[in-house]
Order: structure tokens, then C-alpha cells, then sequence
């Protein structure tokens, strides 16, 4: 896979992280660099989106956010342009120039909210609306996002999460996937 989009949107109380808090991860402290695809954590004042066990990373401030209100992050890994990326509310907060390689595939699990395998560094907030893009969203896209809800079939989704089943232990994925998560 070339090409990632994470988008999600978050609400915090406070800009004080304590410890490290995973947002969103598909890592984990196997003993194989390949088994840690991506990895959204925020630590200190930062928010920091890893790729490839670290091989491209970038980050942003977290007191760029705005708390008690809900913030629209989106994360862009592009390999096919040499870019990774944050944005925030649909602007552009940071990107760096990567040198690495496809995104790892590994069969770990996905988690939201904490780090992969679901053990520790919880997300001290609220999460809503998340999606996962095999294409690296334009700036236009993720602006058009924050207003318009996704219908589930966009081209390049593989993953919608929207959190609106109220009751039960199951997290319904809005695509065709089957991507269903357990809450």
C-alpha cells in the first residue's frame, strides 16, 4: 500500500497530556519491524503520526487543537509522492519528505484509543468518525469531509467507523468491508 489516509475527529478538555495517549494504532512491540504499519499517539505537547516502525514520522502541537469543541485530524501518508502529513480542521499543520517504503502489512489489529492489542496508553478524550483511505486525500477532500458525512462507498475507503449504534459491542464499519470493531 502506497497510500494512507487517516481521518478522525477528537475532543479534548484540557491540553495537559499525561503519559503517552494512542489515538490510533496499528503497531505493536512484536520483535518485527514490520509489524508496526502506523501508529497516532500524543505525548508532552505533541501529536505524532508514525509510519513504518518510525521510518517517517511527523508531528503537531497539541495546544493547536481546540478544547471542548470537536477537531478534525487528518494523517497522509504518501509514499508514492515522498510525503507524510497532519492536518487539522482542513489545513495543513506540518508534512515532512519520507524515503520509505510501501506501508508494512502486518495482521496485528487496528485499535482506536489506545495502542494495538488495546493494553495501555488509553486516549484520555472523545473519538468519532473515523475513516481509513487507501489514497492520499487532497487538502479539498478533507475540507469537504468536515461538513458532509461519508455515504460509505467514496472511492478509496476501507474503513468508516461512525459511532452511531448507540447500544451493544460492536462497532459497525459503513463500507462494504466488514471491518466491524468490537467496543
Amino acid at each position: 500500500l502506497d497510500q494512507i489516509s487517516i481521518n478522525i475527529w477528537i475532543k479534548l478538555e484540557s491540553h495537559t497530556i499525561n503519559g503517552t495517549q494512542a489515538i490510533i494504532s496499528k503497531w505493536t512491540d512484536e520483535n518485527q519491524s514490520t509489524a508496526r504499519p502506523f501508529h497516532v499517539q500524543m505525548g508532552g505537547n505533541s501529536i505524532h503520526f508514525l509510519v513504518n516502525g518510525g521510518c517517517a514520522t511527523v508531528d503537531m502541537e497539541v495546544s493547536d487543537l481546540n478544547t471542548n469543541e470537536w477537531n478534525q485530524l487528518t494523517f497522509i501518508y504518501d509514499n508514492t509522492n515522498n510525503i507524510i502529513q497532519i492536518f487539522h480542521n482542513g489545513v495543513l499543520k506540518n508534512e515532512g519528505v519520507t524515503a520509505c517504503q510501501s506501508l508494512y502489512e502486518f495482521a496485528n489489529q487496528m485499535t482506536i484509543g489506545s495502542i494495538a492489542g488495546g493494553l495501555s496508553q488509553f486516549f484520555d478524550g472523545i473519538i468519532d468518525e473515523v475513516s481509513i483511505w487507501t489514497t492520499a486525500l487532497t487538502q479539498e477532500e478533507i475540507q469537504s469531509y468536515m461538513t458532509t458525512s461519508l455515504a460509505g462507498n467514496e472511492t478509496g475507503l476501507v474503513g468508516y467507523w461512525d459511532f452511531n449504534e448507540g447500544t451493544g459491542t460492536t462497532a459497525s464499519d459503513a463500507t462494504s468491508n466488514s471491518n466491524d470493531g468490537t467496543i
